[in-house]
């Protein structure tokens, strides 16, 4: 029959004996009822009606939460998708929907269907357990226990195709039944005793399709009356069960970006006191020699002044070109370091090019020791307007990158050049240093991840790259190697002159 209904034709006061012959591989509930055609048709379209909500319902949060998916590949939303996917389809096996509508000629398919999704559905749920609770974490022994009832599930998925129908679903439904049972446990646990806020949400959500299901199990027992509550109480139950856990995502997924905007403002921070350490550090490579040079004129002079007062003068008039040099170099770099420093937290017209010699200056000691020649191919009236000082905070953090990389002292090179138009311009940044060994290389962006290795790196320096060229710049970033070295290109918005090489 291609639906569960069947119409015969009563006159008054006839009687008709009918016979009704069911075949199944297992004990099924079977509820037989009586309509004249006109009930029939208001069920009928009451019913479809109900359907229809519950499944677009569940159909629309599956799509907004696959799209949370999509935006920040956190593996909850994916398996809370995948669950609720799995036991939609199960659920329109389960009351005949799927059957009248996709498979009308091969009935024994539901056979097959039922099992394995209610299989695939459980693994999938255990999987949103796992990562929305974060057990790997809170409960390591119990997330390697349930990571392998996940596999287990696979497996009963295959049962059907190897021992039937009959005994296929009783080994998922026994599956089942101890799976609930456990994580209302582990659940209850963690939102009573340890106040997590999640947990608490899934408790909720889980204690209305638990109702909903004891409900309708109930009433096809005949323990309580046929109504819509009873007749649709599984529907009922899965569907607050998927509002609910969908209100605890948009919570969690509040949380998860407090959390990130958190990190963010730590590693600005982070950056700003690496750039000052990097600072104080080339301020005092930078004043060794002047201030050897300066001890060693005042002390010469004092020892003059003590033991050959006549000549005093004429010592110090040949020491203080000396003495004036010194002071010069050490004004030279107070006066670098505060150009990369006076950089306001706002657009302003800038020249790249002197942005890019101020960061070269920063760290100039540091390029000597490497013997890396670093050369420019940038227009020198080229003016850009943006945020100077992110700008040259990006420059020192690719240079630094590089020249600790530098394995060697012979033919170390850095080449940066800009392309430009009125609206748009294009930094390309490459040098020889070997590349980058990260696959996927796009992974040396994320925090903590650095190219140097645990030793040398704490993965700051190029995930704070990013964020600024995405953030302030609104720009783009990307990496690749070249045959002997890296290769960055910055594409940033921002108004400009086009200059003039």
């Amino acid at each position: 029959m291609p639906t569960s209904n069947y119409e015969f034709t009563l006159l008054p006061l006839q009687e008709k004996t009918f016979f009704i012959k069911i075949i199944s591989a297992s004990s099924m509930n079977i509820g037989i009822t009586i309509q004249n055609i006109s009930d029939y048709y208001k069920s009928s379209f009451r019913q479809i009606k109900w359907f229809a909500f519950y499944f677009g319902a569940i159909s629309i949060m599956l799509m907004y939460n696959f799209i949370i998916y999509l935006m920040t590949k956190n593996k909850s939303f994916l398996y809370y998708v995948l669950f609720h996917l799995s036991h939609m389809i199960f659920a329109l096996a389960l009351s005949g929907i799927a059957f009248q509508l996709f498979w009308p000629d091969t009935p024994a398919l539901n056979k097959y269907v039922i099992p394995i999704f209610m299989s695939i559905a459980a693994s999938f749920g255990l999987l949103f357990t796992i990562y929305f609770l974060n057990l790997k974490v809170l409960i390591p022994k119990l997330y390697l226990f349930l990571y392998t009832w996940v596999w287990l599930n696979f497996v009963l998925a295959l049962t059907p195709f190897i021992f039937g129908y009959g005994i296929s679903i009783k080994m998922v439904s026994i599956s089942n039944l101890f799976e609930v049972i456990m994580l209302f446990i582990i659940v209850s646990y963690l939102a009573f005793f340890k106040k997590n806020i999640n947990a608490f949400f899934y408790f909720i959500a889980w204690s209305f399709f638990l109702v909903g299901v004891a409900t309708s199990h109930f009433s096809n027992i005949g323990l309580v009356p046929s109504s819509i509550l009873t007749t649709f109480g599984f529907q009922i139950g899965s569907f607050f069960e998927a509002l609910l856990l969908s209100i605890a995502l948009a919570y969690y997924y509040s949380q998860l970006s407090e959390k990130h905007n958190k990190s963010k403002i730590m590693l600005m921070e982070q950056s700003r006191f690496a750039s000052m350490g990097q600072a104080i550090g080339h301020i005092t490579h930078q004043w060794k020699h002047p201030l050897t040079l300066l001890g060693a004129s005042v002390t010469l002079l004092e020892t003059i002044f003590r033991h050959d007062k006549e000549n005093t003068l004429q010592h110090l008039e040949k020491e203080l070109p000396c003495m004036t040099h010194s002071i010069k170099h050490m004004k030279k770099t107070m006066i670098e370091l505060s150009h990369y420093y006076s950089g306001k937290m706002e657009s302003i017209a800038f020249s790249p090019k002197e942005t890019i010699n101020n960061s070269i200056s920063l760290l100039s000691a540091k390029s000597t020791l490497k013997n890396a020649k670093i050369t420019m191919d940038i227009p020198k009236n080229l003016e850009i307007i943006n945020y100077e000082h992110i700008f040259s905070n990006i420059i020192i953090v690719l240079i630094d990158n590089s020249l600790d990389a530098f394995k060697s002292q012979n033919d170390n090179q850095i080449q940066l050049s800009l392309i430009s138009d009125k609206k748009k311009h294009i930094l390309r940044y490459r040098d020889n240093a070997g590349g980058i060994k990260i696959k996927p290389i796009e992974k040396v962006f994320d925090y903590f991840v650095s190219s140097k290795g645990d030793a040398q790196g704490h993965g700051i320096g190029l995930a704070m790259v990013k964020m600024l060229v995405e953030e302030r710049l609104d720009g783009k970033i990307r990496v690749e190697n070249s045959d002997d070295g890296v290769v960055f290109e910055i594409c940033f918005a921002g108004l400009g002159n086009g200059g003039a090489l």
